[in-house]
């Protein structure tokens, strides 16, 4: 679908588009009054025309009024809305991650106990919407997104069916129909039980990499769970919650979300570690967001870098960005940014960027890169002699071991930390001091839990 992507919308700044639906499309912005990355989903202005105008418009006031209610760590939040040239539109929080559907397509494989924790996220944000009267009616991968920190967040509550609505015209029959279940397909009478329907097929793609028609779930189950490398307790109980939150009638599924949850949680053998779940969870999609999509970043650092970066042609940086995300994750984005401000040659900025990368091997890979690119001109071995030469005095002077940090420096970083990632804060630290030995080390790989490019540079900021 052709639009023209406005420059502003009110006080917004918009960067970039980052989808087009069947209801909207949703742009990237800016909020300078609060200095935060946005999201911001307009209505499609060819919706508006015609007979069923109206309802379009009440569908989507209704996305807002049902996300807005929602307020939980596993739901994009709502913040405002409003209208732009005569189509409503809303600002929601700006996530960085990959929704299952791009993961899914890249036949990422999740163990028994991560695809689980997943789909008590998803649970946990249903459960809070369902108690508030709220069926979110279009639950499948590409509307449950996994964040850059490991978080699981549940977004799109355009098709919401709210108790207290009376839409009805274009609601009946509504939804994904490989996700949909029985009931939702024939247009009748949807509630919470439907939602939990789907997210159970969500489930079974994750720990098949298949999405499977609903027609022939029952004949393909156990054929498909047999591949599963998980104990033959584990199938049973799986193929028993399966079997159940898949029935026909919503009569014989489990009815509440908290329920389901508790029955995926016994087909486990052990607890799930919530922290190292959301460790593991983040470094996978750090690690396919380089090669499923280019970061979205990348016009953000094009534009700031043509205006106060003008000793580096923004062609060359954002090589460079590219390069160094392959070693260092989106973290780059904000490295490339930081070092380009405080190094006056490319040679020092690749020198400083280098450091960053522990393994020397990869340091070797980045500036054999940098060099095939054109960017370094035959001084890789030279710098990459004076970076090993710092990091051989780094490792001396640490004694060969990792960083060392007391329970106050501990308390103190969790406090810097707390703001951009939580209650999560002080395990992520304990976590990535298993890896560093330097004091710019840590910052770096916590840097890489946050989300939010902005947020990042402010954290890096401070060391």
């Amino acid at each position: 679908m052709s639009f023209n992507q406005p420059k502003n919308i009110d006080k917004y700044s918009i960067l970039s588009v980052l989808g087009d639906g069947a209801m909207g499309v949703v742009y990237k912005g800016y909020d300078k009054e609060i200095d935060r990355h946005v999201a911001i989903k307009v209505l499609h202005p060819h919706l508006l025309r015609g007979e069923m105008g109206d309802e379009f418009v009440q569908r989507f006031h209704q996305e807002v009024r049902a996300a807005a209610k929602c307020l939980h760590q596993n739901i994009v939040t709502i913040f405002n809305c409003g209208d732009y040239n005569n189509s409503p539109y809303m600002v929601m929080e700006y996530v960085e991650g990959l929704d299952l559907k791009e993961i899914l397509k890249s036949q990422k494989k999740f163990t028994l106990s991560q695809a689980i924790g997943m789909i008590r996220n998803v649970l946990d944000a249903l459960n809070v919407a369902h108690e508030m009267g709220i069926v979110h009616r279009d639950i499948k991968p590409a509307n449950i997104l996994l964040l850059d920190n490991g978080l699981v967040k549940v977004t799109d509550f355009g098709v919401a069916k709210i108790d207290s609505s009376d839409l009805t015209q274009i609601g009946d029959i509504i939804g994904t129909p490989s996700y949909m279940s029985p009931e939702a397909k024939s247009g009748t009478l949807v509630d919470n039980r439907s939602d939990l329907y789907s997210t159970t097929l969500v489930l079974l793609e994750l720990l098949t990499l298949k999405s499977l028609r609903t027609t022939q779930i029952n004949t393909i189950i156990s054929e498909t769970l047999e591949q599963l490398e998980i104990s033959t307790s584990q199938r049973e109980k799986l193929l028993t919650v399966l079997n159940k939150a898949l029935a026909i009638n919503p009569e014989h599924r489990y009815q509440t979300a908290i329920e389901l949850s508790k029955a995926i949680s016994e087909i486990l053998e052990t607890a799930i570690d919530i922290y190292q779940q959301a460790d593991e969870l983040a470094e996978t999609v750090i690690q396919l967001k380089s090669s499923i999509k280019p970061s979205s970043d990348t016009n953000d650092v094009n534009q700031l870098t043509s205006s106060s970066l003008s000793q580096y042609r923004p062609s060359d940086l954002s090589i460079v960005e590219k390069i160094l995300t392959k070693h260092l994750g989106p973290i780059a984005t904000v490295l490339v940014k930081k070092q380009a401000n405080k190094n006056a040659t490319m040679d020092q900025l690749l020198g400083s960027l280098s450091r960053h990368i522990p393994s020397t091997k990869e340091r070797d890979n980045f500036m054999h890169s940098m060099e095939s690119s054109g960017i370094l001109k035959n001084g890789g071995s030279k710098i990459q002699s004076q970076v090993q030469h710092i990091q051989d005095s780094q490792s001396s002077h640490n004694n060969s071991r990792k960083l060392f940090l007391s329970e106050q420096d501990i308390k103190k970083l969790t406090k810097e930390l707390i703001i951009y990632l939580g209650p999560v804060a002080k395990h992520m630290i304990k976590s990535a001091l298993n890896n560093a030995r330097t004091y710019e080390e840590l910052y770096t790989i916590l840097a890489n839990k946050i989300p939010d490019l902005k947020q990042r540079q402010k954290f890096l900021n401070n060391q």
